[in-house]
């Protein structure tokens, strides 16, 4: 299958920009697949769980989508603590919100 791919936009949510936000379970660490992410110009792989790569796969993914494990960046405790803390204000200034529960297992 084709990777997800996405490009990193920062915006401050002052500028009331128009986006949709994903809520999903993370998942095992172990089940890690990967995303190709450009950001200023350069190209590189974030590691991302086999559920998100399920959720992104899946969903509308037109114009701009705030998603936790992409948009925080996770090797940052400091900006993990503030982002986290900002969540309160992210999802309701959301222009919608998608929450991807997994897939539906076949019996």
């Amino acid at each position: 299958g084709c990777r997800p791919r996405c490009t990193i936009k920062h915006v401050s949510l002052d500028d009331d920009p128009r986006y949709a936000a994903l809520s999903y379970v993370w998942g095992p660490p172990s089940n890690e697949r990967f995303m190709i992410v450009e950001k200023n110009d350069e190209q590189f792989r974030l590691p991302i769980t086999s559920n998100l790569n399920s959720a992104l796969s899946n969903i509308d993914k037109e114009g701009y989508l705030w998603v936790d494990a992409i948009c925080i960046n996770q090797t940052d405790d400091i900006e993990k603590t503030w982002q986290v803390q900002q969540m309160w204000n992210i999802f309701p200034k959301a222009d919608h919100t998608a929450a991807w529960l997994g897939r539906i297992e076949e019996e």
